[in-house]
């Protein structure tokens, strides 16, 4: 990501959290200065290149994730309704969506939890009967 060094200097960066920029990109929308995508714009980064360096970098960003969806994300769903900023909104239900390993498990656990129920012939239409 790259800001308007304004944005950055009066950004409060020093919050120690493991998705830094997660949390940055829903502070400066809680803000009213939403990021914004540019298809034009090209921007370079380092990654991890060892197994070690990755896998601690995923467990860092899927552990950090669920974090923000557990304490940050409601709050944020609440204000953006409350103060009808859209861009937030749409940030907030962004960062709602779990990571991909735990949406996968997600739906499996579904699939069984349905399957299960459908062998002994229970159906949502019975319950609301």
């Amino acid at each position: 990501m790259i800001f308007p060094w304004h944005l950055v200097r009066a950004a409060p960066l020093a919050h120690g959290h493991l998705v830094e920029d997660l949390k940055l990109g829903l502070d400066l929308a809680a803000a009213g200065k939403a990021p914004y995508f540019y298809p034009l714009v090209q921007v370079t980064s380092e990654f991890p290149v060892t197994a070690k360096g990755t896998d601690s970098q995923r467990h860092r960003w899927v552990q950090g994730h669920i974090e923000m969806i557990l304490k940050a994300a409601p709050r944020l769903l609440l204000q953006s309704i409350a103060r009808r900023n859209f861009d937030l909104l749409a940030l907030t239900l962004d960062c709602l969506i779990p990571p991909l390993s735990l949406l996968g498990l997600l739906i499996i656990a579904m699939l069984v939890a349905t399957s299960i129920a459908a062998f002994f012939g229970l159906s949502a239409a019975c319950s609301l009967a």
